[in-house]
């Protein structure tokens, strides 16, 4: 008898309404993953050499503007380093 009250109010913590762990999990993934967050993410991994969109400027803008950086110096430094980077391959 107590294991099948156990599961049950395993269920109603898990699954229901608007107290349940789901729902609770769906708002703060939400509310971490805005679409402000998530650009800014792909800015930070645009620094990455590994990645396919390595110092995209438009990838890394949203990040660039989030530090207040001096957006066309930015760019400016990501062109001569691009450079650089293609003499040395």
């Amino acid at each position: 008898m107590y294991l099948s009250q156990f599961r049950v109010f395993r269920r109603k913590l898990i699954f229901l309404g608007g107290g349940g762990l789901i729902n609770f999990i769906l708002i703060e993934l939400n509310d971490r993953l805005s679409f402000e967050n998530m650009q800014m993410l792909n800015g930070i991994s645009a620094l990455c050499p590994d990645s396919d969109k390595f110092l995209q400027s438009e990838v890394l803008k949203p990040f660039a503007l989030q530090m207040k950086a001096d957006l066309s110096s930015l760019f400016n430094e990501i062109q001569a380093l691009k450079s650089m980077l293609k003499d040395t391959k």
